[in-house]
């Protein structure tokens, strides 16, 4: 602490004396004190209502799940953990103490996260999607709302607490995970391929690769509990808890998590052992990676396969396909250098890049599952493609800020909370190098619950110098505004997805018959109103293309596909767009659309009419 804060601490501290010090009497002093009374106990009130509700925040979205919408677990649990991050900023603005501006921005926190969010939303300007840089504004600003509400309104102390709050969903994914694992717990609706290795382990999460994410920080902060010497139960509870995730991060096979995990676990222990055991510390952590890899089959076998792809020049189908992606975002931060594609709009211009690309000779990976990229699997490469190279210089800038708060931090913290600290920043430089967890709420609000307790403890709050009601009562009523627009928002968004799954499964049920006229207008209007709650969403479009072909309305459908492809190009929208042609007998249209779609998803090559086969097979990509 420096000698100005000392000093200031102790002034506060100190009883007064002395004639201007005098005890007040009579019935305005008691209504004074009974007011100042009542508003201390406001203040103290407010931030134990926020820090639960931040805790909600952490513990419940994970937990929920919608079955019946058409993206049942990112989607959900996202609207929830933004709302419930939204309500715990909300007491702690209607208590707070707002100091001179130039003083607010001394801390760090609005330091590093000012220039990248004007950034994104100067990006609105210049998009050519703007619904996509609407949704993903929206995240963006709740989660810097959360990162500077917590980091400021919330005691140090208290943010360390919060992040124990992750420990119990994490208990409750691993176990379901595990019981996927071992073939014991394995609905249909909660696994992408039932009792395959990897792709059935899904839990609440909805993919073995957000499972293994989320499991990461859990994994770090109950290994941060027993290092600080919890006792009792507290110290039962989080051995538990560390031996579920660690057995379900293997079982997910996820190579990203565990290297983020493992290495996390070796740093935050070295900083709590002598110097003299970091040698003998990195000879177990390199043991027991090792056999770990000899003991789990699943995880042995893809570290072979990933060995022999890397051996034989196949890097790309080491890393899974991810060069995919990071080829697209360099090309786009070339394309777009100084104001980027705009914030989230990378999903909405994969296609476009890809086809690019491949007109010029690049070769992509042919292994895809889904050959759609909503992310690009690096978080530092997407901010460029999103923002350009300003976008880059900010995130930069941030970085450091945050390097050099958890620096100072770490004398003011105890030994095991130091490895905490900075065991979590490398764990998370590595998932954000190899995938995109700051864009998957549950595990976004776990690291910004996480930075928040870092720049908290590295920046000190300084002494507002008088006490200016009406800022914080502006912001109180801005914040409840906003909690409102989430929740309208949130409300459609969820609403588009359940009326598109209807329409799905009510396709599912006719199979390849041909609707009758009454259904196809009645699923019409469910999808055009899909898509009005959600603009941003490109399946109520592609749906409704697919419904007009189906019935063999093809100029419609036609129509319809042209404006899915201007709202986001996708290799199916593409290849049915091509059907819908080739039945219209516009044969050079036709192939140009099929080829696009057969070059973007391989899996629908055995799908092109035999007419149409030999012209798709020697027709050149055309990009966009």
């Amino acid at each position: 602490m420096s000698a100005r804060r000392r000093s200031i601490a102790q002034r506060a501290a100190a009883p007064r004396s002395g004639k201007g010090a005098a005890p007040r009497s009579g019935k305005g002093a008691a209504t004074r004190g009974g007011r100042g009374a009542a508003s201390d106990a406001g203040e103290r009130s407010a931030p134990r209502l926020a820090w639960w509700l931040a805790a909600a925040t952490l513990a419940l979205p994970p937990l929920f799940v919608l079955p019946y919408a058409l993206e049942g677990f990112r989607l959900p649990q996202c609207q929830l953990s933004e709302w419930l991050a939204l309500a715990s900023l909300v007491p702690l603005a209607a208590a707070a103490t707002v100091p001179r501006w130039r003083q607010l921005w001394r801390h760090a926190v609005l330091q590093a996260t000012a220039p990248l969010l004007l950034l994104a939303a100067g990006g609105l300007l210049v998009t050519r999607h703007p619904a996509h840089v609407r949704e993903a504004l929206a995240d963006l600003a709740i989660g810097v709302a959360a990162l500077v509400g917590w980091s400021l309104g919330l005691p140090q102390p208290a943010l360390r607490r919060l992040l124990d709050a992750t420990l119990l969903p994490a208990a409750v994914l691993a176990l379901l995970g595990i019981l996927q694992l071992h073939h014991l717990w394995e609905p249909v609706i909660f696994a992408v391929a039932p009792g395959s290795a990897r792709l059935g382990i899904t839990s609440l999460a909805g993919n073995p690769g957000d499972l293994a994410a989320f499991l990461v920080l859990p994994c770090l902060v109950a290994q941060a509990g027993l290092a600080k010497g919890a006792r009792g139960r507290a110290r039962w509870w989080r051995a538990a808890v560390l031996a579920v995730a660690v057995y379900a991060l293997a079982g997910t096979q996820t190579l990203t998590a565990l290297a983020a995990a493992l290495a996390g676990s070796v740093v935050l222990w070295a900083a709590r052992l002598p110097r003299r055991r970091l040698l003998p510390l990195g000879a177990a952590a390199a043991v027991g990676a090792l056999l770990l890899v000899l003991a789990v089959a699943p995880v042995r076998h893809r570290v072979v396969r990933g060995w022999w792809a890397v051996t034989h020049g196949e890097l790309d189908a080491a890393l899974s396909g991810r060069l995919d992606g990071w080829r697209v975002a360099l090309e786009l931060t070339q394309r777009h250098p100084l104001a980027g594609v705009g914030w989230g709009a990378y999903r909405a211009e994969f296609a476009g890049a890809r086809l690019r690309l491949m007109a010029a000779g690049m070769p992509f990976f042919l292994g895809h599952v889904n050959p759609s990229f909503a992310n690009a699997h690096n978080e530092l490469l997407e901010v460029g493609a999103d923002l350009g190279w300003p976008g880059l210089l900010a995130l930069a800038w941030a970085l450091a800020l945050v390097g050099r708060a958890a620096w100072r931090a770490r004398r003011r913290m105890s030994a095991a909370d130091a490895g905490l600290c900075f065991g979590g920043l490398v764990a998370a430089a590595l998932l954000a190098l190899f995938y995109f967890p700051f864009r998957l709420a549950p595990v976004a609000f776990g690291w910004v619950a996480f930075l928040a307790w870092l720049l908290a403890t590295g920046d000190g709050a300084e002494e507002a110098t008088g006490r200016k009601r009406w800022p914080a009562l502006a912001l109180t009523a801005l914040l409840v505004l906003a909690l409102l627009g989430q929740g309208v928002r949130g409300w459609h968004r969820l609403q588009s997805s359940v009326l598109v799954r209807f329409v799905q499964q009510q396709g599912m049920a006719l199979g390849s018959a041909r609707p009758p006229g009454g259904l196809v207008r009645a699923e019409l209007q469910v999808l055009r109103q899909a898509h009005r709650r959600a603009p941003a969403t490109i399946e109520p479009l592609a749906f409704e293309g697919d419904l007009l072909l189906l019935a063999g309305r093809l100029d419609e459908a036609v129509a319809a596909y042209r404006r899915a492809v201007a709202l986001e190009p996708r290799a199916e929208v593409f290849f049915n767009w091509g059907l819908a042609l080739w039945s219209q007998g516009r044969v050079d249209e036709a192939v140009v659309q099929l080829r696009r779609g057969v070059a973007l998803g391989p899996r629908f090559r055995g799908r092109v009419p035999p007419g149409a086969q030999p012209l798709v097979a020697v027709a050149p990509v055309r990009p966009l």
